[in-house]
């Protein structure tokens, strides 16, 4: 169950098990009904080890063109506020984002009053340069 001073939706789950658990949030299913919604959902897990992922965190932006992103530091940043801003999150933690399109993004957070860090390892897929 969600701490004393939450105040939203958050889905506690069973311990960390991969993808499969049959948690709904993990399901592969699509949350959006029609175009121009953007939805961001979280689920908490319980009882994860400080070096699990406390949360799974998934995006969906189809006015966008992009019907899952598998890593988002915005929506992040934003639910790391919310979620540590009202004690539901420790002001440290790693979300797990991207485990249903077989990615394994770790998003790290750390507050600092009132100050949301947000980091984690990136891949270079495309480089090059712009001439103006």
């Amino acid at each position: 169950m969600p701490g004393d001073n939450f105040d939203g939706p958050l889905e506690d789950w069973g311990p960390r098990s991969g993808a499969d658990t049959g948690n709904p949030m993990m399901s592969g299913r699509v949350f959006y009904e029609a175009d121009g919604i953007e939805i961001g959902v979280v689920g908490r897990y319980l009882a994860a080890r400080p070096d699990e992922p406390a949360v799974e965190v998934r995006a969906f932006c189809p006015s966008l063109g992009i019907v899952e992103d598998p890593v988002t530091g915005s929506l992040n940043a934003s639910l790391a506020q919310w979620l540590t801003g009202n004690g539901t999150l420790p002001p440290s933690y790693v979300a797990s984002q991207g485990t249903c399109l077989g990615r394994s993004g770790r998003v790290h957070i750390e507050r600092d009053a009132d100050t949301v860090w947000v980091g984690g390892d990136a891949i270079t897929c495309v480089r090059g340069e712009v001439l103006i």
